[in-house]
């Protein structure tokens, strides 16, 4: 979906860095499969329904990872071998 004209991106102004005075940070990709086999569903005109979104930038990937470790919300859902622990980050 993100190599499709006419897709939805989500734009942020970059101050003079890179190439390029804008990025593209997400993409508003096909519907998602739950939008398709249920057209009909009560979540009404929402996001589920125009498409997901999809990380376009690399960044975004990094900053969502860092604030999900920092706020330790995976210690219950990953268990480590060999006596290591998540530490703060």
């Amino acid at each position: 979906g993100m190599c499709v004209p006419g897709s939805a991106v989500y734009l942020s102004k970059r101050n003079g860095e890179g190439k390029t005075s804008h990025s593209i940070e997400l993409v508003r990709g096909a519907p998602s499969s739950f939008a398709l086999v249920n057209p009909a569903s009560s979540i009404g005109d929402t996001a589920i329904d125009n498409g997901v979104l999809v990380g376009a930038h690399p960044r975004l990937g990094e900053l969502i990872a860092e604030e999900v470790l920092q706020h330790g919300l995976l210690k219950t859902a990953l268990t480590l071998k060999n006596g290591f622990v998540i530490g703060p980050v």
